[in-house]
């Protein structure tokens, strides 16, 4: 691969809210590689924290309609004096800007899909124009090769990575609350009614119990409403977003995802790389959530089902810290960080390659 060459990575704040770690631990990857890099995205604190050394952070203006080209030109104008080699989208979100980017540059687009969320008919276009699309999991990849008919060549599995703990975090206090945490936006459709309901059948047990929420959202007082009227106040916490979220894994015994996700995020990785023991709807596009392997599933929309198996785990803590420990091996073995930035290096190697093969027309 060429010294010179130079990546643009398209970001925004849905990105950086469902797996912004992994960008930041990519982009130190990257540097160690010797690829220059510039992350663009809109202006927010969450992109100050990617100012990783070299790595230089564009910020542009609203893309709103009514401002929305002389927002772009001046984009392209900015970055005229280092333009890239290379341009990757981290979502389907952000592949028109890319496409936008990549078009007007003469680069390559790469385009990283999260879910099959992602794959509409409005993305499609954008997503066809891609050189190489980047899937996080086996089913988002298959997924996306028979909804864009794409050949398996041209859509590249690279799993998001993280450093998985040493030991289980989950019930190592006896003398501790049961902590349980989930991390989503406070919609409708992401299952929280049900989980409130399953705290409610949870708190008649021997131990005391607490649930944070962290995350905002439309419905945040109808939940609240529903945790006051089951008697929760003393055991669901609303915490609202928070940066540092990791931390608050270090000291939950199960994090829980309430509803079958198609639109990924690093959180259960993340959860099990501590050590936690992940409880998660059935069905989701994460490749990593393995019945009694890696996490415990259960049927999605059922208060009492979510309750029985969150039981079961509460009630065994042995049981459920080896469950853990296999969760943490799982992350060493399929989401190492060297991994990811080895495969999305290879990437770009094979991509700038292309771009300076001199193609001879036949005699």
């Amino acid at each position: 691969m060429a010294s010179g060459c130079h990546v643009h990575m398209i970001v925004d704040e849905d990105c950086m809210d469902r797996f912004g770690s992994a960008i930041r631990r990519l982009c130190v990857g990257l540097i160690d590689d010797a690829i220059p890099t510039t992350i663009i995205g809109p202006s927010s604190p969450s992109m100050d924290s990617l100012r990783i050394g070299p790595v230089r952070v564009e910020s542009h203006g609203a893309l709103t309609w009514w401002r929305r080209n002389r927002a772009l030109a001046d984009l392209v104008s900015r970055l005229g004096s280092n333009p890239p080699d290379i341009v990757h989208a981290f979502s389907g979100a952000t592949a028109e800007l890319g496409g936008h980017l990549a078009g007007a540059f003469d680069a390559p687009l790469v385009v990283t899909l999260t879910g099959r969320d992602e794959l509409t008919d409005e993305t499609e276009a954008f997503l066809n124009s891609a050189a190489t699309l980047v899937a996080v999991s086996d089913p988002v990849r298959a997924e996306t090769i028979q909804r864009l008919e794409r050949s398996a060549e041209d859509v590249v599995l690279v799993r998001w990575g993280l450093t998985a703990g040493k030991e289980p975090s989950c019930f190592a206090d006896e003398d501790k609350s049961l902590t349980l945490v989930t991390i989503c936006p406070l919609a409708a459709d992401m299952g929280l009614e049900h989980l409130i309901d399953a705290m409610a059948q949870l708190v008649r047990g021997p131990k005391p119990i607490m649930l944070f929420v962290l995350g905002v959202g439309p419905a945040e007082i109808r939940l609240r409403e529903r945790a006051n009227r089951l008697g929760l106040n003393q055991h669901v916490t609303f915490v609202g977003p928070i940066r540092e979220w990791p931390k608050v894994l270090d000291g939950a015994d199960l994090f829980i995802e309430p509803v079958a996700q198609h639109r990924l995020t690093i959180h259960p990785i993340a959860a099990m790389a501590a050590g936690v023991v992940v409880v998660a709807a059935e069905g989701s596009d994460h490749d990593c959530l393995i019945e009694g392997q890696t996490a415990r599933l259960y049927h999605a929309q059922s208060a009492e089902l979510l309750a029985a198996v969150c039981a079961e785990v509460l009630g065994d803590p042995a049981r459920s810290r080896a469950l853990a420990a296999n969760a943490q091996r799982y992350v060493s073995e399929h989401h190492r960080i060297s991994a990811m930035v080895a495969e999305t290096t290879q990437l770009y190697r094979q991509l700038a390659l292309n771009q300076d093969t001199i193609r001879i027309p036949p005699a």
